[in-house]
């Protein structure tokens, strides 16, 4: 039972299916689905919805507040109340790395599911799909960058420097190297999107500023045999040299892969519309059309070039193509075993 007084604000999964009974029986059964805030719901929605046929059942998202306060903490209260009929779906963290006592609960409660990764942006920025993001972004394949390459390169050099930030979580000693401070750290100095000014031209050098501020930053840790057990320890869950942005702080990892998509997409736009005006040129000398003519062309050309493309912020914000993840994998899973339970728990009742 719940401890909340007020029955207007009892939300629980118990309650949900006494809903679905005053349902008519050709409609699907609603299941309640609580995340920790609006702008995850298209994420979670994206992951969950394919599975609503199977059964079939319907899946009604919303961020849980009783205060106008969202966010994970938030989440927590309703964990005893989760069921068939009520689920939640948040962030990871660091939590899954560390395995506290939340991601305890979380792993035997089957009606919770969680990223894996710190969070949703970690996943958006996978990185075997940027490259066609920036295609989509300015219907170009001509990106000289491999994204995917550039994100395993970047992931080697912070990793051991996120291990070090993991671990004085896990040893509860955040304040020895916080957050914030590798973020700078692995950032340029500033998370903030207008000031992490990296780009095609200069990507190398900014990798290779980061590369040496890790450096620096190592030289004042020693480890010791419990920073090598934990160290294994994130390894077996996933955590590796290769893919180390998926567990870094989510904001900066996102902003930092924004900017630098924007910087490609813009040097694509650019280029396409100087190809635009070579052509121009080339058409002046060997037609007999006007400069009016060619002009008015040209510009027909170009609009229809950049009506025909989509932000690349855009295409970040609503990326689902995760599904090669092998964290997505695990989601899946867990997903998998909520359905199994669910047809099992609510065999042969007549409501269901």
């Amino acid at each position: 039972m719940t401890s909340t007084k007020n029955i207007e604000n009892y939300i629980a999964s118990n309650r949900q299916n006494a809903f679905n009974a005053l349902r008519l029986k050709s409609k699907p059964k609603e299941i309640r689905v609580y995340v920790e805030s609006v702008s995850d719901i298209g994420f979670w929605y994206s992951i969950l919805e394919p599975y609503e046929k199977k059964i079939p059942i319907k899946f009604r998202f919303s961020a849980y507040s009783n205060d106008l306060t969202t966010g994970k903490d938030n989440l927590k209260k309703l964990f005893p109340e989760t069921g068939p009929y009520l689920i939640i779906c948040l962030d990871s963290d660091y939590d899954y790395l560390i395995q506290s006592e939340l991601a305890k609960t979380i792993k035997k409660n089957p009606y919770i599911f969680q990223t894996y990764a710190y969070a949703m942006e970690n996943l958006k920025c996978y990185a075997e799909n940027l490259n066609s993001l920036c295609v989509k972004a300015t219907n170009s394949t001509d990106n000289k960058i491999d994204l995917s390459a550039f994100l395993k390169e970047y992931s080697q050099i912070i990793y051991l420097l996120l291990i070090w930030n993991i671990y004085f979580e896990f040893i509860k000693k955040p304040s020895e190297f916080s957050r914030d401070e590798f973020c700078k750290i692995v950032t340029f100095g500033d998370v903030t999107p207008d000031k992490c000014d990296i780009s095609p031209s200069n990507y190398p050098e900014k990798l290779n500023i980061i590369k040496k501020s890790v450096s620096i930053k190592l030289e004042i840790f020693t480890e010791n045999n419990s920073f090598i057990a934990f160290s294994k320890q994130l390894n077996e869950l996933g955590l590796n040299e290769t893919n180390a942005y998926l567990f870094m702080q989510c904001h900066a990892l996102y902003d930092f892969i924004s900017k630098f998509l924007i910087a490609i997409c813009d040097a694509l736009k650019i280029e396409h519309k100087t190809e635009l005006n070579a052509l121009a040129e080339k058409i002046k000398t060997k037609t007999d059309k006007g400069l009016e003519e060619i002009k008015i062309e040209l510009n027909e050309k170009t609009g229809h070039y950049f009506n025909s493309i989509i932000p690349v912020t855009f295409l970040l914000a609503a990326n689902d193509k995760f599904t090669d993840c092998f964290l997505f994998k695990k989601i899946t899973a867990d997903i998998e075993n909520y359905l199994a339970l669910f047809k099992q728990k609510t065999q042969g009742l007549n409501h269901v």
